[in-house]
């Protein structure tokens, strides 16, 4: 017979509430796995989870970048929280604070940081590593499970990553972004694989970046269509970058078979002339004797040589002139220009005969293009637009897109400024035109990260004050990822003049000001509204103030 022990009321009674006890502790810790968040001023640390216990918080972190390079984490780094609580920074795990630690040959560190424990009433915190000029900061973490939003596309990526130790993450975004202004998806590498998903209201084409090319400043994008389902890729160094493959979805299906059609016509071009190149190289044929005597003598001196510095205007100045290669080799110009006019036609047709999306890409590819060139022709393009897919994707992020070519290409003296609108310095969104009606004014478009952008702002703070008084302002827009990088940079430049705020390329005024892939331009704009400047000088429009505001 089996015994049966039966224990106690009391003790039943002591379990029960030890039990209990045990599952209050457990649902005291909260995970939240890959925190959202709204704006950092780095793309070096990314934090890939959070856990929220009574006794600390931990942000489990991975730091990127080159490898050799350093990377530094202040013990002084807090979490801000409500009211402008502050949450101590405890100890690091695997990561030494207040010293240069070293990247790995990977580009990865990941550490995990113990703060002290977050108040459960907290729904938002910063991360501040100090108020100093280049200090982290990522603002706006939320401590809570992001929902996936409600998206008519949901595309999941996955991806193999051949021979490539030293890549540990790629930066996705859409196609025709500018990475150094959008909000930029970064998808880690664990052991040569990777996934992510993407939700979105249209399919479109997007790229992909390895991050540690963008470091060398020098990158490849991976172009592939986001649509429903899943897209798979293989992808490999640039030494074997024919191997790299796409895989899944009927739009990248058409793109690449669209692609191959052109290539197949177009690369056996490319090869003759190649071939003819490399003759006239070879017998010395191809630059102008001035031309080769340059490149010699430069690429006898390290590239810091002030000397080196000096004999490369030399050869702009021979270029600009049209005297660094010999008629031979002009003539192979011309005939890489009648090739790439080809080209663009080809996809043109193409465009037009195919009204899909990725006929619909390499119009608006096209348009890019040709808008980047002054003495292109976008008419035949803008009726391509207007009689197949204007009407067709009325809501489509290309068709605003082609809306901002048509807005760029009216940016000229003696036409009306574009009105757009920005957030102010209390956050809200305010006009342009609610800053300068009736005034002479210079619209100044800059970037914290464009250092000619804030040396044309540096010289025209002396023009402002010569002239604010007699019917002159400026209206600073900064181009920026984060509130703190443009708060950081006017601290050091101090501009008296209101400074709006461009997040994220959110309104799109770069694009509508033709100047797309800069960090800024300066526009000036008379007291009707009319542009007197475009892509100005401080010098410039001082001299026009001195004939409009005596």
């Amino acid at each position: 017979m089996t015994k049966i022990s039966f224990m106690p009321c009391r003790a039943l009674l002591t379990a029960s509430l030890l039990l209990s006890a045990a599952g209050c502790m457990q649902s005291r810790e909260r995970v939240v796995d890959n925190p959202a968040f709204d704006s950092s001023n780095t793309e070096l640390l990314a934090i890939s989870k959070i856990v929220l216990a009574d006794t600390a918080t931990l942000l489990h972190v991975d730091a990127y970048h080159s490898p050799g390079s350093w990377i530094r984490i202040a013990s002084g780094t807090v979490l801000k929280g409500a009211d402008s609580r502050v949450y101590k920074l405890l100890g690091s795990e695997n990561f030494e604070l207040d010293a240069q630690v070293a990247m790995p040959p990977s580009g990865h560190v990941p550490f995990t940081l113990r703060f002290e424990p977050v108040s459960r009433r907290e729904k938002h915190v910063d991360f501040v590593e100090g108020d100093q000029p280049g200090d982290f900061r990522i603002e706006n973490i939320r401590l809570y499970a992001a929902k996936s939003p409600p998206a008519a596309i949901r595309c999941t990526l996955k991806g193999e990553v051949i021979n490539r130790p030293q890549s540990s993450r790629l930066a996705l975004l859409k196609r025709g972004e500018d990475f150094r202004s959008a909000k930029v998806a970064y998808i880690p590498i664990r052991e040569g694989k990777f996934e992510h998903t993407l939700h979105g209201e249209h399919e479109e084409a997007c790229e992909l970046i390895f991050c540690d090319e963008l470091w060398n400043g020098a990158w490849r994008p991976i172009l592939f269509f986001a649509e429903q389902g899943e897209v798979h890729f293989t992808l490999y160094p640039s030494g074997e970058w024919e191997k790299t493959a796409i895989s899944g979805g009927a739009l990248n299906r058409e793109a690449q078979a669209a692609k191959k059609a052109m290539d197949d016509k177009i690369y056996p071009l490319y090869d003759s002339l190649n071939a003819k190149r490399a003759l006239l190289e070879k017998e010395g044929k191809y630059y102008t004797a001035q031309a080769a005597k340059l490149e010699k003598q430069m690429s006898a001196l390290p590239v810091d040589n002030p000397k080196r510095s000096a004999l490369f205007r030399q050869y702009l100045q021979l270029r600009d002139a049209g005297k660094t290669l010999t008629p031979e080799a002009s003539a192979l110009e011309d005939e890489a220009k009648a090739i790439a006019e080809k080209r663009a036609a080809m996809a043109l047709a193409y465009a037009k005969e195919n009204a899909t999306i990725a006929g619909y890409d390499l119009l608006v590819s096209s348009i890019r293009q040709a808008a980047a060139q002054p003495q292109s022709d976008v008419a035949p393009m803008l009726a391509i637009y207007s009689s197949v897919y204007k009407s067709k994707y009325p809501n489509h992020p290309y068709s605003a897109a082609i809306e901002s070519c048509v807005s760029a290409a009216s940016v000229k003296v003696g036409n009306p400024y574009i009105d757009v609108t920005a957030a102010g310095p209390d956050g809200k969104e305010v006009k342009l035109s609610e800053l300068i009606a009736g005034k002479v004014a210079l619209i100044h478009l800059w970037a914290s990260w464009c250092g000619p952008c804030i040396r044309h702002g540096r010289e025209m703070i002396p023009v402002y004050e010569a002239y604010k008084d007699k019917g002159f302002t400026v209206v600073g827009v900064a181009r920026e990822k984060s509130k703190e990088s443009m708060a950081t940079a006017l601290q050091n430049v101090k501009y008296p003049w209101v400074t709006l705020l461009e997040l994220n390329d959110r309104h799109g005024i770069w694009a509508k000001y033709g100047i797309g892939n800069a960090g800024g331009g300066d526009f000036l704009v008379d007291d009707k509204g009319v542009l007197l400047a475009v892509k100005t000088t401080p010098e410039e429009v001082k001299n026009i103030l001195k004939r409009l505001l005596k």
